[in-house]
């Protein structure tokens, strides 16, 4: 008994210690964000001002025209891209109520176009009816996220599954989104939810996705969990505390 008490003991300390941690990685996330998205937003500003007043000048050239336009679009990227990656950063204030489970994982396939062709993705529901606090937007961008990460995981792949579960565990309801793609190597595992930690090489990307994700989860007083297998695919699972 004693030695199961100060397992526990040791358990919650280091997921203490571990939540501590994270804090500190968006504490200082967050001030560098700050600083940076005031400098660069000034920047694109200064550009987007004058290629407008450049396209105003050439609008009898067609061919300038084009290329102006071209740099106006790559500004209003930039600008929206770096915005987003600020206010997933920022306090986020939930709104809390009791909703199903299933409910922000359905809202969240909504959000993808028939263009994704979500065929792959299976659907087990094994809660009956489980209720949670939750801000439905807030978890349906948390689960979207997900999702969307593991389509991006199996573009590759010639086989393409996502499988998403509903169940209660304990006093935990969770949802858990896996799938069969080429996984997440050890050594990255541990840093996955850290702001701007990305294995992608696409320039859209931030890297603020997973670490937003981590922060939503925790400010629902839950937890999010990974778990990956190289080649065999990757697993996340959401539990938030039932009612």
């Amino acid at each position: 008994m004693m030695i199961a008490f100060s397992k526990l003991h040791s358990d919650k300390k280091n997921e203490t210690l571990a939540k501590e941690e994270m804090n500190i990685r968006f504490a200082t996330a967050s001030l560098g964000v700050k600083t940076f998205t005031h400098s660069i937003k000034n920047h694109l500003l200064a550009i987007r001002s004058e290629a407008e007043y450049l396209k105003e000048k050439l609008k009898d050239d067609p061919e300038l025209t084009y290329s102006v336009d071209l740099i106006l679009k790559s500004c209003y990227f930039s600008y929206d891209a770096v915005n987003n990656a600020a206010n997933k950063l920022n306090t986020i204030d939930l709104t809390l109520m009791p909703t199903k489970l299933h409910i922000p994982v359905e809202a969240a396939l909504n959000k993808f176009s028939k263009k994704d062709n979500l065929d792959y993705v299976q659907i087990i529901r094994r809660s009956k009816g489980t209720k949670v606090l939750m801000d439905e937007h807030q978890m349906t961008e948390v689960v979207y996220n997900i999702i969307k990460n593991a389509m991006e995981a199996l573009h590759s792949q010639e086989f393409k599954e996502i499988i998403i579960t509903i169940e209660d565990q304990d006093k935990w309801g969770c949802i858990t989104i896996s799938d069969n793609g080429p996984g997440i190597p050890d050594e990255d595992l541990q840093n996955v939810f850290s702001p701007f930690f990305s294995t992608k090489g696409s320039i859209n990307n931030w890297g603020v996705g997973l670490s937003y994700c981590h922060k939503i989860v925790s400010k629902h007083q839950g937890r999010i969990e990974v778990s990956s297998t190289e080649n065999k695919g990757c697993s996340f699972k959401i539990l938030l505390p039932i009612q």
